[in-house]
């Protein structure tokens, strides 16, 4: 009489490999998300400082030049002036925290228009 001898994959094992697969995915997916955030931030601050000390600003304060520059370049000509990989959009407030406005027309953002700022897209001005 033969025995039959050999290895058999049951239920168990593979819910194990099941566990251990997903839980390898969420971990990588938790570190990717993690660092995509610290890039932005990153990016964040850069526009800050460039804005406050680069040639835009060279006073800290936004002429009506500067920013009639800034609302002429388009998505990609203020990756470019700032040195970014991302899209971006720059919003301005008063000093009471309202939408900045150039006369009787509201800014809503200099940038790139996928962003929404007040329900408006970026770059909107009304």
């Amino acid at each position: 009489m033969l025995k039959k001898r050999g290895q058999t994959w049951s239920l168990e094992t593979y819910l194990a490999i099941a566990v251990f697969l997903i839980a390898v995915i969420f971990f990588y997916g938790l570190t990717t998300v993690s660092n995509y955030k610290t890039n932005i931030n990153v990016e964040v601050e850069e526009v800050g400082r460039a804005l406050m000390k680069g040639d835009q600003l060279k006073d800290g304060v936004l002429s009506d030049t500067e920013l009639d520059y800034l609302i002429s370049l388009n998505c990609t000509g203020l990756k470019q002036l700032f040195n970014v990989d991302q899209d971006i959009c720059i919003y301005l407030k008063d000093s009471n925290g309202n939408l900045f406005t150039r006369g009787n027309k509201t800014i809503y953002g200099i940038g790139c228009p996928g962003f929404n700022i007040s329900g408006q897209k970026c770059g909107t001005i009304k």
